[in-house]
């Protein structure tokens, strides 16, 4: 691999700061990134960052063939898939998505076809490799289902610091009639900063199910932006952020590029203490787009101390034939369910996480009502576990 130097011009790097998210900015109005240094100065280290990507076929799919992540270093080439990636759809974000390109040296491509028909793939990052992952390519191939498992490694290798910083990017097409359930485990080291932009395009009567955990970090920013190109296309999008001491936000944009197009946006904020969490959630539909439907919902609970919970659902709508619901509700747990698990005889902190446990697995199951596969993948398990943690409790498995 070349060195960084070679990789990195001094002057790309000088425009990226220079062109730095302003203080007054209204997408990150709330909870500013850390400065542009954090994102483009990297340690030096031994590892390959473009082999950062682990991938295996949990559950029953074990030893047996599939589909892999073909790695890619050179610079041409990077070049060339990092021009497929669409600007943001915010010129806000525009910063951090050029201090990504600026610093990442490889890119992963994952093509799913008609021979992956049902098959369950997780990818994993390498925690000696958590610096600038390299831009995921994903393509699902038209009338493909497929279950794609992005599990973030929070743990810490021999040798390499707590604190460290990530700027990731995926990009995702699924073809016509295709169905992709995107499941994504972000846990983060308390000390980390990282940004995760994931791009999705949707084409006819397409469906992409994203549901996301995501915890830890000083500052943990999840962008997911969806455009649902062709007529008929779904895209649902559930999430549960669990936050104590952290400074976590997630934003979602939706655009409906189509007619008869639906969309499903929300997200279960559980936080505590000194906790300050953020959601930005957006949907778009232009004048010309007619029929279609529109859900936003976001829930933030505080379970402990005094957190600073913020909810902000948005919706542009220029056309008049459209069924549209948003909302956004705050509120502490209810006291008369306490009160009915403290009479019988259950610890207040049990009583807490198993309520807790049951808002956010009938979220989960909202969006994939299929809790063997969701058992193979890891995303209750990590469910159970994040949710524990969070309330201070051992995680209870059958």
């Amino acid at each position: 691999m070349q060195s960084e130097a070679a990789n990195r011009e001094p002057a790309v790097l000088q425009e990226v700061r220079d062109r730095w998210i302003p203080r007054q900015t209204e997408l990150f109005r709330h909870l500013r990134p850390p400065e542009a240094d954090t994102w483009l100065a990297r340690p030096a280290s031994s590892s390959d960052e473009a082999s950062a990507w682990i991938t295996d076929t949990p559950g029953d799919d074990a030893g047996q063939p599939g589909p892999r992540l073909a790695i890619e270093t050179d610079r041409e080439k990077l070049a060339t898939a990092l021009a497929k990636v669409p600007a943001s759809l915010r010129d806000e974000y525009t910063p951090l998505a050029e201090a990504h390109a600026a610093s990442c040296v490889g890119f992963a491509n994952l093509r799913i076809g008609a021979e992956d028909e049902g098959r369950v793939i997780r990818i994993r990052r390498r925690s000696d490799a958590m610096r600038d992952a390299p831009l995921l390519l994903v393509e699902i191939a038209p009338g493909t289902r497929f279950t794609l498992v992005e599990d973030a490694d929070a743990g810490t290798a021999p040798g390499i610091a707590a604190a460290m910083t990530r700027n990731a990017l995926a990009f995702i097409r699924v073809g016509a009639g295709a169905h992709l359930r995107h499941l994504r485990i972000r846990r983060e080291p308390p000390a980390n900063a990282i940004a995760n932009r994931t791009v999705v395009e949707v084409d006819g009567d397409g469906r992409y199910e994203q549901i996301t955990i995501a915890s830890g970090g000083d500052y943990h920013l999840e962008r997911s932006e969806i455009d649902l190109l062709g007529k008929g296309a779904h895209a649902e999008s559930v999430a549960v952020l669990l936050a104590a001491a952290d400074r976590l936000e997630q934003q979602i944009e939706v655009r409906h590029s189509a007619p008869a197009t639906r969309s499903r946006v929300e997200t279960l904020v559980l936080a505590a203490d000194a906790a300050r969490v953020v959601v930005n959630s957006r949907t778009m539909l232009p004048r010309e787009v007619s029929g279609a439907i529109v859900d936003q919902s976001l829930h933030g609970v505080p379970t402990a101390g005094q957190p600073k919970i913020i909810l902000r659902p948005h919706l542009e709508i220029l056309h008049d034939q459209v069924e549209a619901r948003h909302g956004a509700t705050w509120g502490a747990l209810s006291e008369d369910a306490l009160f009915y698990a403290s009479q019988r005889g259950i610890d207040p902190d049990e009583a807490r996480a198993l309520i807790v446990d049951g808002m956010a697995s009938a979220l989960v199951d909202s969006c994939v009502d299929d809790p063997e596969l969701l058992e193979r993948t890891g995303l209750t398990p990590a469910l159970l576990e994040a949710i524990a943690g969070h309330v201070g409790r051992k995680p209870e498995r059958e």
